[in-house]
């Protein structure tokens, strides 16, 4: 039996390790980019999941109260403007006993945040007060600041 034998120079030994070593580059170049893109097809896939699962969709008929509101968040400003604007005057407001409420709860010594609450209150009635009508988000602002003042006079017995 005659036994196989290979006789190489360097020059042709250096040739052959650089083309194993080309060869092996190419090769895991080729896997990483396969890794790769089934890594990106997965994460697409489970984004895919995620966005399905927090798609907005409007409420049933049932609840008109949100469905007019999201339909109204959606209209343009000008609209909004055209539909909801309240006068004072037909409002009838009277701002006396909110202001004898915030004298009352400043007289108090307050927690430094409750105080930044009453002084706040304060500005926006204030600024409300001066106006002539409110636009459907001013008059919702109004409201929550008459909500914020009730459970502040809560807390504090006022």
């Amino acid at each position: 039996m005659s036994s196989l034998r290979f006789d190489f120079s360097y020059n042709q030994l250096a040739w052959i390790s650089c083309f194993l070593l080309v060869y092996c580059l190419i090769l895991s170049g080729v896997v990483l980019f396969l890794c790769l893109k089934k890594r990106k097809e997965k994460r697409e896939k489970k984004w895919e999941t995620v966005k399905k699962e927090f798609q907005f969709t409007l409420p049933d008929k049932d609840n008109s109260f949100v469905r007019e509101r999201l339909t109204g968040a959606l209209k343009s400003d000008s609209e909004n403007k055209e539909q909801g604007v309240v006068l004072l005057k037909d409002m009838d407001l009277k701002l006396d006993y909110t202001r004898k409420t915030l004298a009352k709860l400043k007289a108090l010594s307050l927690t430094p945040a409750d105080r930044l609450e009453v002084n706040r209150i304060s500005k926006t009635v204030t600024f409300f007060a001066l106006k002539n009508a409110l636009s459907p988000t001013e008059t919702r602002s109004l409201n929550d600041c008459f909500s914020r003042l009730l459970k502040l006079s809560a807390k504090y017995a006022v």
